[in-house]
């Protein structure tokens, strides 16, 4: 179990960094670290922000490295991740039809895998959520077989539609809203992923995993249309 590198990161912030890997357990002990900062000094926060192995934390007023250092590092995280709370496990169905699926080919083509081995694959295993970036919503997952691994496009798209499903690199992720963007899009979900009018505007918290599942296209439209009628429910579960 290791400790931060804890470090100033500007006027009233702090940075604290561990060993540059993706890998799930190092996660659930920073997520545990976010939960303890966040109890230990409540309203004297502005704001935490969390990558891969990094965690940001913005002060409202002026603290001192020691004091926050201190308070911290003196907590038994032992304790703290032994009361976590199971991740959720949400079911996302995508369609990989070449329709929606525009770069599902080049995925194919440079994993030299036949192409439906790419939704094959990519509905193998469920994915962490490591972290929200990039746009609102914009869920940064973890687990990317390697036979699917991609370089983004050389030149990025103008426009990728909401609830497209893509790769970059050995990331895999789903686009939120319309937006530019550089990834290879193998697919695409119905799911709404991020919604301001709603209290909580996302579902998903970092920790929380994500299961794709394929679909047709019929399945797609006829889901769209129950999204658009309010009568689709997500489906959810307690990670195993």
């Amino acid at each position: 179990m290791l400790k931060p590198i804890i470090t100033t990161y500007g006027e009233n912030a702090f940075l604290l960094k561990w060993p540059s890997v993706i890998d799930a357990k190092m996660h659930d002990e920073i997520l545990t670290w976010e939960a303890i900062i966040a109890s230990s000094f409540q309203n004297k926060l502005y704001d935490i922000v969390i990558t891969y192995t990094e965690i940001a934390v913005y002060f409202k007023s002026n603290i001192t490295l020691d004091v926050f250092s201190n308070t911290i590092l003196s907590i038994d995280l032992q304790n703290e991740l032994s009361i976590r709370q199971k991740p959720t496990t949400w079911l996302i169905p995508v369609c990989y039809d070449q329709e929606l699926g525009w770069d599902i080919e080049i995925v194919a083509k440079h994993n030299n895998i036949a192409t439906d081995q790419v939704s094959n694959l990519h509905t193998a295993q469920p994915y962490r959520v490591y972290f929200t970036g990039f746009l609102p919503g914009f869920l940064y997952l973890g687990g990317l077989p390697k036979h699917l691994t991609t370089p983004r496009k050389e030149t990025p798209r103008l426009k990728i539609p909401k609830g497209a499903v893509a790769i970059a690199g050995s990331q895999t992720g789903i686009y939120p809203q319309d937006s530019p963007g550089g990834w290879q899009i193998i697919g695409q979900t119905p799911i709404e992923m991020f919604n301001l009018s709603k209290a909580s505007p996302s579902r998903f918290a970092p920790g929380d995993y994500i299961q794709f599942q394929s679909i047709s296209k019929d399945m797609f439209e006829g889901i769209s249309a129950e999204i658009e009628a309010g009568m689709y429910h997500i489906t959810k579960s307690v990670h195993k």
